[in-house]
């Protein structure tokens, strides 16, 4: 059972906890960022953003492997394999259709079986154990413990001299003791034409289960998870709070879905960053105001 901001307030000194607005999406899996940085002014103090984007899903999970793999083991299995695809669909309320698909399934039932047996069933358990994983790691980059933000890895440091990127913000010592809260915003989208399925849903399955088992293995654990609506997160600019922000364009007039642009103070914006910067704030202000959201983001 998920708790509430309140009970989280509750629960844990907020001041000393690290929260992380969690902006779920397609082309970036998830957008993160905790409101800690630099900066004398909060309205444009510097925060610490954690990504992992679709393709790099797809990258720690080896999908791409795999799917040589399993191509390779169509053309070892090319009799088995045309069976297979000619396979009648058993969705039919005809009795003799239903039949006469029992009766290709039994007749052909060695060869099937062969399919599924020879290499195929290690395969697939190989890509069961990537994809997780590739979970996990993606969960301890919202915690500690993960290879892209560790403290101090010196092939992380050494593959950045390479770049002109600077460092990606690191896990600092003290970081595994603070409690963290991981605000999930609790989007519902499709697919989007021309990129590949972002598995959104089952981040989130993974997230939840992870903290669990945290909990079940490390008693005094304080890693918590929240899921909030996103109802207007991404219209109202963070730094002058009004509802006057707009899709950025090109100089085409194309419409740049990704920017937003403040038309009150004139700030440019990222769309998943606002978005979890606005899900940390609705949280702390609802964990201070018993579970109530801000006015200007309750729906109308």
């Amino acid at each position: 059972m998920l708790l509430t901001p309140a009970d989280i307030g509750a629960e844990i000194y907020l001041n000393n906890t690290t929260v992380r607005g969690l902006d779920p999406g397609l082309r970036d899996i998830f957008v993160a960022c905790d409101g800690v940085g630099t900066g004398a002014d909060p309205s444009r103090q510097r925060h610490r953003i954690r990504k992992t984007s679709t393709s790099e899903y797809y990258q720690l999970s080896e999908f791409k492997s795999a799917a040589i793999k399993r191509a390779k083991h169509d053309r070892a299995n090319v009799d088995a394999h045309r069976l297979i695809s000619n396979v009648p669909s058993t969705r039919t309320c005809n009795w003799d259709q239903f039949n006469e698909v029992l009766r290709y399934i039994f007749r052909n039932f060695e060869a099937i079986k062969g399919y599924y047996t020879t290499g195929l069933k290690k395969l697939k358990f190989h890509n069961y154990r990537n994809e997780q994983k590739a979970l996990t790691e993606m969960c301890k980059r919202l915690f500690t413990g993960s290879r892209k933000y560790q403290e101090g890895n010196p092939d992380i440091q050494q593959a950045h001299l390479k770049k002109w990127k600077p460092l990606a913000p690191r896990d600092h010592a003290s970081e595994a003791e603070r409690p963290i809260v991981i605000v999930f915003g609790s989007a519902r989208f499709g697919g989007l034409r021309g990129n590949v399925s972002s598995p959104t849903k089952i981040f989130r399955t993974a997230l939840l289960n992870y903290i669990k088992s945290t909990r079940r293995n490390q008693p005094n654990s304080r890693n918590y998870a929240v899921i909030i609506d996103e109802y207007f997160t991404s219209q109202i600019c963070p730094r002058c709070h009004t509802r006057s922000t707009s899709n950025q364009r090109d100089n085409s007039n194309m419409v740049i879905h990704p920017v937003l642009n403040c038309q009150t103070c004139n700030t440019r914006w990222n769309r998943d960053y606002t978005a979890s910067l606005k899900l940390r704030s609705i949280f702390l202000y609802m964990a201070a105001n018993e579970n109530n959201r801000p006015e200007e983001f309750q729906p109308k």
